[in-house]
């Protein structure tokens, strides 16, 4: 869902043009911002190059945004606020693990690659002057809900024992490929991407075709 615009006067565009009545401008601003942070990463853009990829002028992006740090904030919670909510009701559901965790996974990956927002730059962030979302309370629930499905999966017997930090950061690089894939513009099928993290946990092809199809049913 994209976030309200504010409405109000001193919103000039570049070169003069009016904004249409259908046009958002913060939803511009940061479907900008995201293709130059994963263009040229967030250190290498300013807010006036955002401001020209959007169409705008500066002013016009102080006027919904405080600066980069709020849109940074704003794109990060649109990648993981929804995911977390959903992940925390397949937690509850109380359902089997697999088929929770695969109806998640492929909730998530078809919303960070068919969404209007280029994310990659958040991976590319990680290492750098943002860890990798753990300001966001939403991560941590998202991160907790994936680490309580995969211990809930080996108790059922579906995956195979490891230690929950590997299985995690499996099902993470995965959805990390995904978002590759999107910045790439290459072709993604999310179920492609979800069957090969449900194997990495152990489960075998056939098996997986079973989650995927009892997955699916309950979509």
């Amino acid at each position: 869902m994209r976030p309200n615009a504010r409405r109000g006067v001193g919103r000039p565009r570049a070169g003069g043009v009016e904004a249409r009545i259908d046009e958002d401008p913060r939803h511009q601003i940061l479907v900008a911002a995201a293709r130059l942070f994963s263009q040229r990463g967030y250190e290498g853009t300013q807010l006036n190059q955002i401001a020209a990829e959007a169409g705008l002028r500066t002013p016009s992006v102080y006027y919904y945004f405080k600066g980069k740090d709020e849109i940074w904030q704003a794109l990060s919670s649109y990648a993981v606020d929804e995911s977390a909510a959903f992940a925390t009701d397949m937690v509850s559901s109380g359902g089997r693990a697999a088929v929770c965790l695969y109806r998640l996974l492929r909730a998530h990956i078809t919303r960070l690659t068919s969404g209007p927002y280029d994310l990659w730059f958040l991976i590319e962030t990680t290492g750098n002057r943002f860890e990798p979302l753990k300001e966001l309370g939403s991560y941590s629930a998202w991160r907790d809900s994936i680490l309580a499905l995969v211990e809930r999966g080996i108790a059922q017997g579906d995956f195979l024992p490891a230690k929950p930090e590997v299985a995690l950061y499996s099902v993470v690089g995965c959805v990390h490929s995904a978002m590759a894939l999107r910045h790439l513009s290459s072709p993604i099928e999310p179920e492609e991407i979800v069957d090969f993290a449900i194997r990495g946990l152990g489960v075998g092809a056939k098996k997986t075709k079973e989650i995927r199809a009892a997955a699916l049913r309950s979509t």
